[in-house]
């Protein structure tokens, strides 16, 4: 406005004219407002996902809470998880800002720390960092081709241009391969610690995926930061998408566009971090004072509701199988036994060469401790230590992760490549997962087992084989359901919904959380599958171990027949 307009005579300076783009600063005051609008809407849409996700957890807590406990029949202990440290060593690492390369002394930390690597001034020195490694691949440097590195060294590179790459000099060729080694499994296996409040934990997971679908983004992403990270992460990528890729496009003086383009990447980034902290930290300020009343108040109104729903599932259970019952065990007869009967060969044989290998670890180290007994503690550490790799030349799982491998090209192949459910590779990599859980259940259990050394090797061995019974019933039974989910959904859950449509539209909808019949269906369908339609191929796993107490110990190759059954006892393990 001008003094005129309200009139008086003398005009006034107007405002100044909106920013344009310039080579210096190629962001218009118009598309600064869109980015800060993007940004803007996915704070938003995280917040509001984050409370309901929140919910959804607390829901699930009294749902779980309100399950009956049911006794576990492994015999095995549970562990805590390992807390001692894997590797301590001195050797250099490249600075940020002081890019020289100082000596530090690492010290790389296990499962209960998430397998995080950090680093002092010195040894009992000052901490200096810490690196999580997860989202990075750790590699051997080449100094010939990257001036930043050094000989001996080794670099961890980011997924994602947005975060450091980090540089290491080692002192030799010998602590490089051994650091190396070190570095891939903390990427492996290494995660960001989750929140000390598991509802909290669930209201970010949830919060997080329902925010990013809402911008178009529905594949997975690994939470491999965090949380802020994370949310800063999705701010970019919409940013970038919406409105950065359009004014670097802009952006054609060759002699100075990177440089220029890195300097508002950098911007922008930074600008998506400062909103994300503050997103992140109101919705958890606001939990945290909010949580114990909320709980107390909505704890008691929701447990009736669920304890009904517990009921009404085991019903819904109880019905759904004595209608699919008969087909279900027809199709086991037909089509499942079959697969079963060729699946258990190479898995049975796998199982018990990881037995026979972990027995013979086991009798080692059980002389050591005879001779030496205050090193029992040390000693399952190790053990602990070495069934996490799968080629050490001490590890249990060397010869059951090349049956394994051969499994997985061998004759089922091209039958699991044709059906819809898991893919081969999975099912072998969760078999080999649950060999090494049972296999770290088992040193623990040694550790906590007091008296006569000898004795406790017999009482671990025979805990673990009945143990490994139980976890090749499993396997048995999630590769049926998995083999004939596509199946059940076609013609066994899409016709329950359609009968059940009326009754769900007759719940009120702020009670469908807690009371979803079509969720209680899909819980009574898998029920289904892992009983009446598990018949036919538990009989087939039966039979490998027909006539005998133990595991067959013949490893099986898939270039050899397998193994014939007959009613001679199998060798002990």
């Amino acid at each position: 406005y001008t003094k005129r307009d309200l009139g008086q005579s003398s005009p006034v300076p107007r405002a100044p004219p909106p920013q344009t783009a310039t080579m210096n600063n190629p962001v218009s005051e118009e598309q600064m407002q869109q980015m800060q609008e993007k940004i803007k809407d996915v704070s938003t849409s995280f917040s509001k996902h984050f409370v309901l996700g929140y919910k959804d957890g607390l829901v699930q807590k009294i749902k779980d809470e309100a399950e009956p406990d049911e006794e576990s029949p492994e015999q095995l202990l549970s562990p805590t998880p390992p807390d001692w440290d894997l590797k301590v060593g001195t050797f250099t690492k490249r600075g940020y800002n002081n890019t020289a390369y100082k000596k530090r002394y690492f010290v790389a930390k296990n499962e209960a720390d998430c397998f995080e690597i950090e680093y002092y001034d010195k040894e009992g020195g000052k901490l200096k960092g810490k690196l999580c490694c997860a989202g990075y691949a750790a590699a051997k440097a080449d100094a010939t081709k990257d001036k930043k590195s050094k000989p001996n060294g080794i670099v961890l590179t980011p997924s994602d241009e947005s975060r450091r790459v980090y540089y290491f000099g080692c002192e030799d060729e010998a602590q490089q391969e051994e650091w190396l080694e070190v570095f891939k499994n903390a990427c492996q296996k290494g995660s960001v610690p989750e929140h000390v409040d598991p509802l909290v934990q669930t209201g970010f997971v949830r919060g997080f995926n329902k925010a990013k679908e809402s911008q178009g983004y529905y594949w997975s992403w690994s939470f491999d930061r965090a949380p802020a990270e994370m949310i800063a992460k999705l701010m970019y990528c919409v940013v970038d998408r919406d409105v950065l890729a359009d004014i670097i496009a802009t952006i054609t003086t060759p002699v100075i566009a990177a440089r220029i383009i890195r300097t508002l990447q950098a911007q922008i980034r930074s600008m998506c971090l400062a909103a994300a902290n503050a997103a992140w930290s109101g919705v958890a300020a606001t939990i945290d004072a909010l949580k114990g009343p909320f709980e107390q108040a909505v704890t008691p109104l929701l447990s009736t509701l669920v304890e009904a729903q517990v009921s009404l599932k085991t019903t819904i259970v109880e019905k759904a199988g004595e209608v699919t019952g008969p087909a279900m065990e027809k199709l086991g007869s037909i089509a499942i036994a079959p697969v079963v009967g060729i699946a258990m060969e190479p898995i049975v044989s796998a199982f018990a060469a990881c037995l026979r290998d972990f027995k013979a670890e086991l009798n080692a180290r059980a002389d050591t401790i005879k001779s030496e007994p205050d090193s029992k503690p040390s000693e399952v550490r190790e053990g602990i230590n070495d069934v996490g790799w799968n080629y050490y030349s001490r590890s249990p799982m060397r010869t059951a992760y090349q049956i394994m491998s051969d499994f997985e090209s061998g004759p089922l192949a091209a039958l699991a490549d044709a059906m819809d459910g898991m893919p081969l590779w999975r099912f072998v990599y969760d078999v080999l997962e649950d060999m090494r859980a049972l296999l770290k259940r088992a040193w623990f259990t040694f550790g906590e087992l007091t008296g006569e050394v000898d004795a406790n090797v017999v009482e671990l061995m025979s805990r673990l084989v009945h143990d490994v019974k139980l976890g090749i019933g499993k396997i048995v039974t999630n590769a049926f359901n998995s083999l004939i989910g596509e199946w059940l959904i076609e013609n066994v859950t899409t016709p329950a919904l359609d009968l059940i449509a009326p009754v769900t539209e007759m719940i009120p909808e702020a009670l469908t959380e807690i009371i979803n019949l079509e969720a209680l269906l899909e819980v009574g369908r898998s029920a289904v599958a892992m009983t009446d339609g598990c018949t036919d191929a538990d009989a087939e796993r039966r039979r490998v171990h027909a006539d005998t107490n133990q595991l067959p110990l013949q490893p099986w190759h898939p270039t050899t027949p397998p193994p014939q059954h007959s009613s001679t006892p199998a060798p002990q393990p």
